[in-house]
């Protein structure tokens, strides 16, 4: 045999073993709903950032399944990929042998997104109590549902502003930069965000600077904080903060500040 075969055998022998891995990496997945014979997933299709609904639509499937379907869609809310599936990704797609069509985090937060958005209120109110969840990661995929909670703001603002306060500090950075895309009532958020700038976290207060940079004018009361911060901080911040600045008054209030 020679030594090109044998690498070749190498390569797909590894790339089945590192498929199989990927299949039982996530061993706490809630359990999928069936519409119609069919697995939840086969019928929300993501790949690359696109969707596609076998036959039907997507309200017409969520309407079928019904609330049921919640809880597996805010554990598809909560994917993350650890290093080393996202380090053999990136090698397998790299290859040439073959293509193998994985499903990434990214893929699977779309796709609770398109499923949560379909159920209407109950989907918002999911997300919403989602926030309060004991565990990390379905906190963490739950305020990266904005786009969802969004539309029903009464109940998901304020479980999002609590997520300032959250012991996890990726919660509390991905709470002050979903707070900045949602972009409501800044009589509220604003000051929320001002008072995170002072968090120990160095990225917190990078994602509570642009949070407040979306704003524009109506953050002006956090430029003293942000002024206040800017000359004695990391580099990072000082982008975050310098952007904000901009959205919130011209550039020669900014100079004026700093001096």
């Amino acid at each position: 045999m020679g030594k090109k075969c044998r690498n070749i055998i190498i390569a797909v022998l590894a790339v089945i073993l590192g498929v199989l891995i990927l299949q039982t990496w996530d061993r706490r997945r809630a359990k999928e709903p069936i519409y119609k014979g069919k697995p939840l997933s086969q019928w929300l299709t993501v790949s690359g950032g696109q969707q596609s609904v076998v036959s039907g639509g997507i309200s017409e499937v969520m309407q079928g399944v019904g609330t049921n379907a919640i809880p597996w869609l805010l554990h598809e809310a909560s994917a993350h990929d650890p290093w080393p599936k996202t380090l053999f990704i990136n090698v397998v797609r790299r290859q040439s042998l073959m293509k193998i069509p994985f499903v990434t985090a990214s893929d699977r937060e779309l796709r609770a997104r398109l499923g949560l958005t379909a159920l209407g209120p109950a989907g918002g109110l999911a997300v919403a109590q989602g926030l309060t969840n004991s565990d990390k990661w379905t906190r963490y995929g739950s305020v990266g549902q904005w786009e969802v909670g969004k539309m029903y703001p009464e109940i998901y603002l304020p479980a999002l502003l609590d997520r300032l306060q959250d012991r996890e500090p990726m919660i509390r950075a991905r709470a002050a930069n979903a707070l900045g895309m949602v972009g409501l009532e800044p009589e509220k958020v604003v000051p929320a965000l001002t008072k995170a700038l002072d968090d120990p976290d160095e990225w917190v207060r990078n994602m509570a600077a642009l949070g407040l940079s979306c704003y524009g004018p109506k953050a002006k009361s956090a430029m003293p904080a942000l002024l206040k911060h800017l000359s004695n901080s990391n580099p990072d911040f000082q982008y975050f903060a310098t952007n904000a600045l901009r959205n919130m008054a011209p550039a020669t209030t900014i100079k004026a500040g700093a001096q």
